[in-house]
């Protein structure tokens, strides 16, 4: 769907934004929980692009949804570090209202940072140059104006950041080959990436130029050590193309599978399997016996493990570490997979199906059973 600009995005919040901003929020709970218990003293989360906090509906968005869960959990009110900013004074302004419309805002240990400020180079520079608490820092301009590979770099180059940051493919596929925004394109992937992604694209149909241009941001992203990324696609409600992407960036795997988690809850499904994507005008969904069809992606999974643990004796969630990084598949995804296995006779569990307790009616298969893959 196209972004509106300005004035106009903070009227009624649409599906895609509610989407994103569930995102956000969830993994923000998730990460915090984690990085609390590491780093007990102080977190962080910065909030650049960050809006008047509330759609014109009444709908909360990221600003204010954060704010609300630091107030509702203890250990999060006595540690979480927030600022806030935006080039817009007015929604500044608003935002100032309606932090301060917040219930026991005051309990928080650490009072809200709001401040007018554009993001550019200033901001990279000041977060090169100093040492970040853990943070999670959500990057989200109207456009992308602002995104910059640098930025990226920088808000995740200290322990425990991570960056949620709004990709607007349709404006960035658009601006690649058009010498007007050369310097916005080499911003954003760096200017060796850029040129080389000019080149690649010419002549190549869509669905090619869209991997292109995903698999060049991933290449970006390494450079300045975000080993990990994980992607949400919107489509243009009018269309089937796409429209932006939210991106978590990571230098971490464990950051990488909470993600995929969270917006797997968020995702339409495949057989079960997240297509981590958002689609304005779903198809219907796919129905009937998992294991029925020999297409099912749960089998495509399973033959997969068969190939490469063969011999092997592995925890169940070490299977799913060592295998799903570049992959859909999320944990559940792998106990399915395995459970077929078992019902074939091609793994031994250390806990046989029967001895497993059953739970909503399904059997189970805990992250510490050892399966032993045949050969």
């Amino acid at each position: 769907m196209a972004i509106p600009q300005g004035e106009d995005f903070f009227t009624d919040q649409s599906i895609a934004s509610k989407i994103k901003a569930a995102i956000v929020f969830k993994y923000f709970c998730a990460w915090a929980n984690i990085i609390g218990s590491i780093s007990p003293e102080k977190i962080g989360y910065l909030d650049f692009f960050s809006g008047p906090g509330k759609y014109q509906d009444g709908n909360d968005s990221t600003p204010i949804l954060i704010l609300k869960e630091a107030i509702r959990v203890p250990k999060i009110r006595q540690t979480l570090v927030t600022m806030f900013q935006d080039a817009n004074d007015a929604y500044v302004k608003e935002l100032k209202l309606n932090v301060g419309q917040i219930p026991n805002i005051d309990q928080l240990k650490f009072a809200p940072y709001i401040e007018a400020n554009k993001v550019g180079e200033g901001v990279t520079k000041k977060l090169k140059e100093i040492s970040l608490i853990p943070s999670l820092i959500f990057i989200d301009p109207f456009g992308y104006n602002g995104l910059s590979l640098e930025l990226l770099g920088s808000a995740i180059k200290d322990w425990g950041c991570d960056c949620i940051f709004f990709f607007n493919y349709n404006r960035i596929n658009a601006a690649i080959n058009n010498p007007v925004f050369t310097n916005n394109v080499n911003l954003i992937f760096g200017k060796e990436i850029a040129d080389k992604l000019r080149q690649d694209v010419e002549g190549k149909s869509a669905d090619e130029r869209q991997k292109l241009i995903m698999d060049r941001l991933a290449e970006a992203l390494n450079s300045v050590n975000g080993k990990f990324k994980v992607e949400f696609k919107f489509y243009q409600e009018d269309s089937k193309k796409t429209s932006h992407y939210v991106v978590l960036v990571t230098k971490h795997q464990k950051g990488y599978e909470v993600m995929k988690e969270t917006m797997a809850t968020l995702s339409d499904l495949v057989d079960g399997v997240p297509t981590y994507e958002y689609q304005p005008k779903k198809k219907p969904p796919i129905t009937g016996d998992l294991f029925a069809k020999k297409t099912s992606k749960i089998i495509e999974l399973a033959e997969e493990l068969t190939v490469k643990f063969a011999g092997q004796a592995l925890k169940v969630k070490d299977v799913y570490h060592k295998h799903n990084v570049g992959t859909p598949y999320i944990l559940s995804n792998y106990k399915k997979a395995l459970m077929h296995l078992e019902s074939e006779n091609r793994i031994v569990v250390d806990k046989p199906a029967a001895q497993r307790p059953i739970r909503k009616g399904e059997l189970t298969l805990g992250d510490d059973r050892i399966v032993t893959f045949k050969k």
